[in-house]
């Protein structure tokens, strides 16, 4: 069966953003004296806001979310500060895959755990908005990843079944939620390698989006 429908998460997968935030956390943390440590890091890759809260809090012994405000505001001055002196990292092959899914007809969405103000301006400043039929962020959905709620409702907004869509994805939450979502996933690693679950879920791990273009073409036309 073709394809009609590509579902793409963005932080780490279109965007070499996650080392950005990690760097930033880090800065922040040393500056505040809260432990950011690589297992808390880990354990937020591809999760929500809210998701990321609890774990932040959990791991500073923290009350409630206004504790956290300062270090937040901090890590998006440093975020902002990086953004603007070297622009958004684009990840190989994205705008070629964009392009290709284009030309080929497909419906693309996206499924992103940022928040709509900070990843739109990413999108546009990066030049891919426009390539996008929907988008879904983060908060606009209760359970984020890997829940498959967000993949449910992007391909529901592009008059799709999740059967017919491919995930793109590098987290290992991500993948989660697009299997269990009813989709095939591709994955394209990022900070995490695939473990055994990761690829027995995966249609195919590929090393680069630009990969991608031949194995759906050869997909597509079996």
């Amino acid at each position: 069966m073709k394809f009609k429908g590509a579902l793409f998460d963005m932080d780490g997968l279109m965007f070499d953003t996650e080392n950005l935030i990690n760097d930033a956390m880090r800065i922040a943390g040393k500056e505040m004296h809260l432990p950011v440590t690589d297992t808390l890091l880990m354990s937020m890759k591809g999760i929500n806001k809210q998701g990321c809260t609890i774990r932040m809090l959990t791991a500073f012994g923290m009350k409630n979310e206004e504790e956290l405000l300062p270090f937040r505001s901090r890590i998006m001055q440093l975020r902002a500060e990086r953004l603007k002196a070297y622009g958004v990292p684009v990840k190989k092959g994205l705008y070629n895959l964009l392009t290709y899914l284009k030309y080929n007809d497909y419906k693309i969405g996206l499924a992103t755990s940022t928040s709509d103000d900070i990843a739109e301006s990413m999108l546009k400043e990066a030049n891919v908005y426009h390539y996008f039929d929907n988008i879904v962020y983060g908060n606009q959905v209760i359970n984020g990843k890997p829940f498959p709620d967000i993949y449910l409702k992007c391909a529901c907004d592009l008059e799709l079944s999740p059967e017919e869509c491919i995930v793109f994805e590098d987290a290992p939450s991500g993948i989660e939620a697009g299997y269990k979502a009813g989709a095939k996933v591709i994955m394209i690693p990022d900070c995490v390698p695939p473990s055994d679950k990761e690829k027995k879920r995966c249609l195919a791990i590929l090393k680069d989006l630009g990969q991608a273009v031949g194995f759906l073409h050869a997909y597509d036309n079996r």
